[in-house]
């Protein structure tokens, strides 16, 4: 993606997770390329896949409150930086 290539980000992400569509590390590739698309309920979709997969994964609610912020949502970007919040405790007072 670094080469701005989302689209093929997308296809090549969407090829693998065929045979297996619990890889987290692909669905975040594809939310992130779907969101830099600004094709915002295909990112949420993929997000929240992910994050049902694994609801600690702070790096896929970090991308999710994001796509959230970005897509005019700020009611859930909140409760997503919620979660992330309460899954580090000791950081209560950044939140």
């Amino acid at each position: 993606m670094e080469s701005c290539k989302f689209s093929q980000a997308a296809s090549l992400a969407e090829h693998y997770l065929l045979p297996d569509s619990t890889r987290t590390d692909l669905l975040l590739l594809l939310g992130r390329a779907r969101s830099a698309e600004f094709l915002y309920r295909d990112a949420i979709n993929s997000l929240q896949k992910a994050r049902q997969i694994d609801s600690t994964n702070i790096i896929v609610l970090n991308e999710l409150a994001n796509v959230y912020r970005q897509s005019g949502d700020p009611a859930r970007a909140i409760a997503a930086y919620r979660s992330i919040c309460s899954l580090i405790p000791g950081e209560r007072f950044t939140c």
